[in-house]
């Protein structure tokens, strides 16, 4: 038991590290601001939780989802998503609905460019549904989508990057 209980204590404490590098950068890069990601393993009544919560340079603690307000939470959303994917042994496909729906117009230009380097490093393919024109830029590839009379058509627009081959 002792055995297993380390064992998996060495587990938590190498995925919390790894959850912690890929969404700090992210969220650093986003804000402009020193914030640090935290995944602390913690057990409850006998069972393994985690407490996710974001750290500023003066050392104070937020709720991602109270705290900072929504950008922060989409953020994180986003990115702790990415990386339970690159840490599985899954394709690497993440979908989203509206991803940066609580973020600055400048805040959302920043978040495109984290999300296009994590694509184009890590081979991810993200498939968005946005408002954001930003996000919308960033893409390789993009469709319109409108509904007429219950009717919905799905056109591709013009590329604006050179789209790789999948």
């Amino acid at each position: 038991q002792e055995i297993s209980n380390k064992a998996a204590k060495l587990v938590q404490d190498e995925l919390s590290c790894k959850l912690s590098a890929i969404v700090t950068k992210a969220i650093a890069t986003v804000f402009e601001e020193p914030l640090e990601f935290v995944a602390q393993f913690v057990e409850r009544r006998g069972v393994n939780e985690v407490d996710l919560f974001v750290k500023d340079a003066a050392g104070h603690t937020y709720d991602i989802l109270s705290g900072r307000g929504g950008g922060l939470a989409d953020v994180c959303s986003a990115s702790l998503q990415m990386a339970f994917i690159l840490l599985s042994d899954v394709d690497r496909y993440l979908i989203v609905d509206e991803i940066a729906r609580h973020l600055s117009s400048e805040a959302q230009e920043r978040f495109a460019q984290v999300l296009q380097l994590l694509c184009r490093e890590f081979g991810f393919t993200i498939i968005m549904t946005t408002h954001s024109e930003a996000l919308a830029e960033a893409a390789d590839r993009r469709f319109l989508t409108s509904i007429k009379k219950g009717v919905t058509t799905v056109r591709q627009l013009e590329t604006l990057v050179p789209v790789r081959n999948v």
